[in-house]
């Protein structure tokens, strides 16, 4: 079964969010578009499912919003939250039904349809995805990260859109909360992924920067290509005390190294009290104050 991606932020500021809406209407300068691996020949295969075609108008739809509800913004408040939902090159689905289902789906959660400024779909890039820019505007008031939440808050998010819109086109959501050893695990199954498939990424001057990446957070690597029965894997089980772990055949170890050694915890030394030296000069100075005839011997 494959998996959904989605990933949300939050914009500020109207320079942001005009860049923001640049880039999802392909009206951005093509050193961007190169640099964000874009290919300008399929750029015609990309849709729109809400708003208008320019960029200007939309930003205008954006401040038009905020003046009929008497919010002037300060400079530096969240307009926007931008999600992006993808899926991977395999799944093959009615594209344009369920990224319109989930368009409507965020409409509903945050204050209505009449807050979605923009919905595209982009086919230019390696993976067939969507980007929903939605105003936060609630009740009349610019919610701005607080409709967002936590973190608490955007696994809610991952777990109701998977029940309630990618599960009727039989998707389930990519894992959002790996565990450090199942986070450890899947950058190892990516990396490896690269090295089988002999990715150009490993000959590119900025590999090591990717692969830091792809250790921070690897679910967005594995989804990109295509790894979504790796992502659903479990670790390998950690031993725990009493267990049985292989142990590596040391120098002078008549032993098979398949045969398995018992697991001990390594010895704690006893920890001492800092008093103990300030004890024993105390009682040098007290015995020789003693043989010197300064104190008297206890009785």
């Amino acid at each position: 079964m494959s998996s959904v991606f989605l990933k949300a932020k939050t914009i500020s500021g109207t320079a942001r969010l005009l860049y923001a809406i640049k880039h999802n209407r392909r009206q951005i300068p093509e050193k961007d578009g190169r640099r964000r691996r874009i290919d300008p020949d399929l750029a015609h295969l990309n849709a729109h499912l809400t708003g208008t075609a320019a960029a200007s108008e939309v930003s205008a739809y954006s401040r038009a919003r905020l003046e009929a509800a008497g919010i002037v913004p300060r400079k530096n408040a969240i307009l926007c939250i931008e999600f992006v939902i993808s899926l991977p090159t395999r799944h093959h689905t009615e594209l344009r039904q369920f990224f319109a289902d989930a368009t409507a789906w965020l409409g509903r959660r945050y204050g209505g349809e009449g807050n979605i400024l923009s919905a595209d779909i982009h086919y230019d890039e390696a993976k067939r995805h969507l980007h929903v820019l939605v105003m936060p505007l609630i009740n009349g008031k610019l919610s701005g990260s607080k409709a967002l939440g936590g973190l608490a808050d955007l696994f809610r998010l991952h777990q109701q859109f998977g029940d309630e819109v990618a599960a009727k086109y039989g998707l389930t959501m990519l894992a959002g909360r790996l565990s450090t050893k199942e986070k450890e695990h899947l950058a190892a199954a990516v990396i490896r992924r690269l090295h089988e498939r002999h990715s150009p990424l490993l000959r590119d001057e900025t590999w090591p920067s990717i692969r830091d990446a792809i250790h921070r957070d690897p679910a967005p690597f594995a989804h990109d290509i295509d790894m979504d029965e790796v992502a659903g894997q479990p670790p390998p089980k950690i031993a725990h005390s009493g267990a049985s772990v292989p142990a590596a055949k040391k120098k002078g170890d008549d032993r098979s190294q398949d045969q398995p050694r018992r697991y001990r915890p390594p010895a704690r030394s006893p920890k001492k009290s800092s008093l103990q030296p300030a004890r024993s000069v105390a009682g040098k100075v007290a015995k020789r104050c003693t043989r010197q005839g300064i104190l008297q011997p206890a009785p």
